[in-house]
């Protein structure tokens, strides 16, 4: 009986002992927790006590756009075309003559025949690219079918707005475009392609 109290008081010592070893070590790791140190905050917290007679506050919100804002132009008031009107009305327009106003954004660099022949390669066709006259110009096109000679009559520089009488193709003049198709030139304002003689 002695040998069985001995055991069974051993067996619950050890229980005890176990008991406070898992709530010691519970306490202690919850006291770092607790007892963190941190720095002071150096952010204002405003307070946010509301006066229940305020008048409540206004959100002032710009006028939503109209139906008439997201309808694309075709034409100028002069009649002539828009680029992006063109583009967006291809299927009636293609292989047609049209009349587009544009601002030149680019033209192609002279090439001199000499020195590309000296260096074996063939001077690309003479090119420009046009676009709306508008700072946020969606769409641009491509024009080719002028010569050098063409150049120096029309005095054309970047940057300048011109009506452009041409026909509406997908290629021409060795160039093939984007599905924005190009135009292939007649005349510029009242300077013909080709010089009439």
């Amino acid at each position: 009986m002695l040998k069985k109290d001995t055991k069974q008081m051993a067996h619950t010592k050890t229980l005890n002992t176990i008991t406070r070893a898992l709530l010691t070590s519970s306490f202690l790791v919850l006291i770092p927790l607790s007892a963190c140190d941190h720095p002071p905050s150096n952010v204002t917290v405003e307070d946010t006590k509301t006066d229940p007679n305020a008048p409540a506050p206004t959100v002032s919100l710009p006028e939503p756009p109209s139906a008439e804002d997201f309808v694309i132009k075709e034409k100028n008031d002069d009649g002539s075309l828009r680029v992006q009107g063109l583009i967006e009305n291809k299927s009636k327009y293609m292989d047609k003559e049209v009349v587009v106003k544009g601002k030149v954004v680019k033209l192609s660099e002279n090439c001199d025949p000499a020195k590309a022949k000296k260096k074996n390669e063939k001077c690309p066709e003479l090119h420009m690219i046009i676009q709306d006259d508008e700072e946020d110009a969606e769409k641009q096109i491509l024009i080719v079918g002028y010569r050098e000679d063409f150049l120096k009559r029309s005095k054309l520089k970047e940057e300048e707005v011109h009506q452009f009488k041409a026909t509406y193709k997908m290629m021409g003049w060795g160039f093939t475009s984007s599905e924005d198709g190009l135009l292939e030139l007649i005349s510029m304002d009242d300077i013909d392609v080709v010089e009439s003689k």
